[in-house]
């Protein structure tokens, strides 16, 4: 099955999380990691909600654990999942509980097969997908008249210099012009960046009050107990420690 997926593990696992994505909060709500599970859940439904009335059948790009398909089925939807991460396709099948086909791969590389979706939903997964090749094939992927539902980041005003939080995401513009060009008609779009923001205020306050404590507590045990293994290590890791630093808002 290849390398463990720690960021998976350490979200299921440590966490107790179902989903991977961010959470949709409600105004005031204080930042505790059982409101972002529950923003997590608002998240979910606030997808569904601007499902428009003539879907059934669902392709989850990107689809994680498997949390929203299995609301999706719940839902009384038709839904399948493709990810090119096999720990998610195992946790996928678990949560959906065999009842919705994974499919282990990119998106753009899904072959049709001869099924057809009324829409694709990509939640916080379209950022990875490059834009021409992704619309292409959500084209050859949908019934005539099908939807694309995305929700993801997107960069307003073109990518600045140095912007670390624009690394992710497409520019909006850009993005909006290449799905005309592909043949999408624009039916609605909305803006939810003041109600996701907390997530990125809870991971910080997380990551200062738990991880940067535990990191610097580690470090003092190792240099104390095992001066040259500390070294090594410190050598090895600290250019990603300092990548995850730097994401933090």
């Amino acid at each position: 099955m290849g390398r463990a997926n720690w960021a998976l593990r350490f979200y299921t696992d440590v966490l107790g999380l179902r989903h991977l994505h961010y959470g949709l909060w409600d105004a005031g709500a204080a930042l505790t990691l059982e409101n972002f599970q529950y923003a997590q859940e608002a998240y979910g439904r606030h997808l569904m909600a601007l499902f428009p009335h003539d879907v059934q059948r669902v392709l989850d790009v990107g689809c994680g654990t498997g949390a929203i398909s299995a609301r999706l089925l719940e839902a009384g939807y038709s839904v399948e999942g493709v990810s090119p991460d096999p720990h998610e396709g195992a946790a996928y099948r678990v949560i959906t509980r065999g009842r919705a086909p994974f499919h282990l791969g990119k998106f753009e590389d899904l072959s049709p097969g001869g099924r057809e979706f009324d829409l694709i939903l990509m939640a916080e997964s379209c950022q990875y997908i490059k834009v021409a090749p992704g619309l292409a094939q959500a084209a050859r992927l949908l019934r005539s008249g099908g939807y694309l539902l995305v929700s993801d980041y997107f960069v307003k005003g073109g990518k600045e210099a140095g912007c670390l939080q624009c690394r992710s995401g497409h520019e909006l513009a850009a993005y909006l012009q290449a799905c005309e060009g592909a043949g999408f008609t624009l039916r609605q779009q909305g803006d939810i960046t003041p109600r996701v923001l907390p997530t990125l205020d809870l991971a910080r306050m997380f990551y200062r009050s738990y991880m940067e404590p535990a990191k610097k507590l580690g470090a003092e045990y190792l240099r104390e107990r095992y001066p040259w293994l500390s070294r090594v290590l410190w050598g090895l890791l600290k250019k990603r420690i300092r990548r995850l630093e730097d994401r933090l808002p």
